[in-house]
């Protein structure tokens, strides 16, 4: 007779006894030199038919519950919402929750298989947790404690009496930190804006959206909230009930455990949510549209808020955040499910949705290759990681984490010992109880391991050849930084969940040798090719292949930029500003090396900057030394000064320059170009031409317009390589 460990908790296991581990994450690698006797049973999802069984079980009892959640929380809430709004703020949460219940469930399940007469000990009922939101319970999900719980609810429902212990809670931490700002710009606050939050486009992207499109646009990275302690009031759960029959018993533990254990946000913190939202400065309003790559999967606040806006007319747009190539996403599915529109990255064709549009990556949008280095000597080779308790559907699904450090194992044997002292291994940044450094040191003691405190496009920069032993968003990135890069990736045991332009993908990428679907073939190429590897590297048929890879993957154009512009006049074409009162000077069909040419190009022979900071004075002194026109002041913000910041100039009024100069050329600053361009329509004659850099400048030139005020001026702002 086995005894049942479910969780890494060791209080909680009986040494006596043979113990049946309910997975390997239960059995920690730094704990695994004792005398236990142990069996480790394997995965339910140890074949691809269970995983397509789950993955439809799940969607199943996921839509079922969710449609009978809406009376129900209406009630609770008094308010009368539909089927989509509630699915905006809990959707995620429910699909999530019952995959890992569905997984936790059916483990127990064939544990008993195994065993019928096995013993355990659960966890007292009165040191239940309840999460606060969904970040909150995927950090639980993750975690041990958690997990007891549910294996010890599963327990009691199937009538399993097992002795219990009490264990308190405490909290684990990895130092992850998602509570950072970007952007933020207020200026435009107005009712047909965009809102975009975490949309993943760079700075220097967000500043052309803005400037270029016919619309308002803010861009924010706007800080996840934190919600506070709220008391669980278990007599209003209790209360909570679903009008559903289930089919089949896991279906009955999930309806009656499903209230015990929602999130807080959902519930008690509702009413709380909603009186932070309006008293958010962005939040507050009801946009035009709202934009984002990552926040309708996690912040609460942003969910709520962006449910009440769906009901008010507001469109609400998701872009992919990750690169294409899976059939499955769990987050994505989500995201077409409550979004108007769907950006997938990539050139993959998605006939079932009409939802979904291809465009190029936010992320990935103007990108630019790395400058090469020389002297380059380190072998960056780049990790993932697998959760202990199993999540929703990842390309790892299928390995354990033992498979998968003995692939690492296998690759660091099969390369040489001189090429071993240039690697540097990159671990994933969160370790989720699998002790991946000293899983590296047990076979590698002396192998350097780097933290997260270097950025990863910097670092991936200064190393000579990148080395990724799964597919990940960080080997696209190289292939699009075109630095030497090699994958391995047994890409055929997930044939089933692929798209087809994908696998001709990975096909090409092997045939070329860049992608190896074992970890001793990677090495061995780069015991051959180490020394030559930028010949290797450049050859044109592996150069043909990685270009195609980017394509695919990401959809990377060099006018990624411009095509994103389209879309988003496109989609919000019924407000389109009146621009007839401007003379845009834009030259679409001419090609300029530079600068220098473009300026020249010009025509007129005068002309003025608009702005209000030294910006527009850094501006002024750069254009004036690389042209031949003449600078005839800066205006700022009171429109009437004029040339007050650059000496000779001795103009002083904007409306005399204006009747002297009817050619005149005014050239807005960098950051709110658009903002004064748009005041001034009321005061410039028709003849004015007026650039605006972000929206106007072929983006080269833009590039370098950037480089050169900012970065020799201020230091601060520069063109990053990634």
């Amino acid at each position: 007779m086995y005894f049942l460990a479910t969780t890494a908790i060791e209080r909680f296991w009986d040494k006596k006894k043979q113990i049946l581990f309910l997975q390997e994450g239960c059995y920690r690698f730094s704990k695994r030199n004792r005398d236990i006797n142990y069996k480790i049973m394997p995965s339910v999802f140890s074949n691809k038919e269970k995983i397509h069984q789950c993955l439809h079980e799940v969607e199943q009892t996921t839509e079922k519950i969710l449609e009978a959640m809406v009376p129900v929380f209406n009630n609770l809430h008094e308010v009368n919402y539909g089927k989509r709004y509630w699915r905006i703020i809990i959707g995620r949460w429910l699909n999530d929750y019952i995959f890992a219940v569905y997984d936790r469930y059916y483990s127990i399940v064939h544990a008993l298989e195994i065993d019928p007469n096995l013993e355990s000990i659960v966890l007292d009922e009165s040191c239940y947790i309840v999460p606060k939101d969904f970040t909150e319970t995927l950090n639980y999900l993750s975690d041990d404690f958690y997990n007891l719980q549910i294996y010890s609810q599963i327990f009691k429902f199937i009538g399993k009496n097992f002795p219990s212990k009490k264990l308190v809670y405490q909290i684990e931490n990895e130092g992850i930190n998602h509570n950072t700002i970007r952007i933020e710009n207020k200026i435009l606050r107005k009712s047909d804006t965009l809102i975009m939050n975490m949309s993943y486009f760079s700075e220097m992207v967000d500043l052309m959206l803005i400037n270029k499109c016919h619309f308002p646009i803010e861009s924010h990275w706007i800080k996840e909230f934190i919600l506070p302690d709220f008391n669980i009031c278990k007599q209003t759960r209790q209360k909570m009930k679903l009008n559903i029959k289930a089919e089949n018993q896991f279906e009955d533990f999930i309806i009656s455990q499903i209230f015990n254990n929602m999130p807080v946000a959902y519930i008690e913190g509702y009413r709380y949510i909603e009186k932070k939202y309006q008293e958010h400065p962005v939040y507050s309003t009801i946009p035009r549209g709202i934009l984002s790559a990552v926040s309708y999967n996690a912040d609460a606040v942003f969910n709520q808020w962006a449910a009440t806006c769906a009901e008010n007319g507001t469109k609400l747009i998701a872009v992919a955040h990750s690169v294409a190539g899976s059939t499955y996403s769990d987050f994505e599915e989500h995201e077409k499910k409550i979004c108007d529109r769907f950006y997938a990255a990539g050139l993959i064709t998605h006939k079932d949705n009409n939802k979904v549009k291809v465009l190029p990556s936010p992320k990935f949008c103007a990108r630019i290759e790395f400058e090469k280095l020389e002297n380059l000597s380190d072998i960056l080779f780049i990790s993932s990681n697998i959760k202990r308790y199993q999540g929703p559907f990842s390309w790892l699904i299928t390995l354990s984490p033992n498979e998968y450090s003995n692939n690492q194992q296998i690759f660091w044997e099969t390369l040489s010992p001189n090429l071993k002292k240039c690697v540097r291994v990159r671990l994933y940044a969160r370790d989720w109880g699998q002790d991946c450094e000293k899983r590296w040191k047990s076979f590698a003691p002396d192998v350097i391991l780097e933290s997260w405190e270097i950025l990863l496009a910097a670092r991936m920069q200064k190393s000579k050849v990148i080395v990724c032993d799964n597919f990940q968003t960080t080997f696209t990135e190289a292939l699009l930084f075109n630095k030497p890069a090699i994958l391995y990736f047994d890409y055929k045991k997930y044939i089933n969940f692929l798209h087809p332009e994908a696998v001709k993908c990975f096909d090409e990428l092997h045939f070329v040798g860049i992608l190896y679907d074992n970890p001793a073939s990677a090495a061995q190429l780069l015991n051959r090719s180490y020394l030559e590897i930028d010949e290797w590297w450049n050859d044109n048929a592996r150069q043909s292949a990685r270009k195609n890879a980017c394509k695919v993957f990401t959809g990377y154009l060099k006018e990624g930029v411009d095509q994103w512009v389209k879309e988003l006049d496109c989609l919000f074409d019924d407000k389109k500003e009146d621009s007839k009162k401007i003379s845009y000077e834009k030259h679409e069909n001419i090609q300029y090396e530079n600068l220098q040419e473009y300026l020249n190009g010009l025509s007129g022979e005068k002309i003025a900057i608009l702005g209000i900071n030294k910006i527009a004075q850094y501006m002024a002194q750069f254009i004036s030394q690389l042209c031949h026109k003449k600078i005839v002041g800066i205006i700022d913000e009171n429109v009437e000064n004029f040339g007050k910041y650059l000496s000779g100039v001795n103009i002083n009024s904007f409306q005399e320059i204006m009747k002297e100069n009817p050619d005149l050329i005014i050239i807005a600053d960098l950051p709110s170009g658009r903002i004064q361009e748009l005041y001034l329509k009321k005061y410039i004659p028709a003849t004015v031409k007026i650039i605006n850099p972000a929206r106007d400048l072929p983006e080269p030139i833009f590039r370098e317009l950037l480089n050169t005020v900012f970065g020799e001026h201020f230091g601060r702002v520069t063109i990053k390589n990634g």
